[in-house]
């Protein structure tokens, strides 16, 4: 079981429990659930160590979006 969490600028809490990891597809659905209820507000992803945050998939996602969304930082760093 994982726990996937995201909090805004008030302090309010998203969160979705996954059965299994938490992988890019399980991230784009969670992503695009904050934009839908949040669709005026900027999304910004703090890329932490986790595999699925450098995915071609998630990376391709957030181009898509990327008027929706920000990435910080940029570049995986080695």
């Amino acid at each position: 079981l994982t726990m996937v969490a995201a909090s805004n600028s008030q302090g309010k809490l998203h969160w979705a429990l996954c059965n299994g990891v938490a992988n890019a597809t399980r991230q784009i659905k969670f992503f695009e659930a904050l934009l839908h209820d949040n669709p005026r507000k900027k999304l910004v992803l703090i890329r932490a160590n986790m595999t699925s945050y450098n995915s071609a998939a998630l990376m391709a996602w957030v181009r898509e979006n990327s008027q929706s969304i920000s990435v910080f930082p940029e570049a995986v760093r080695d």
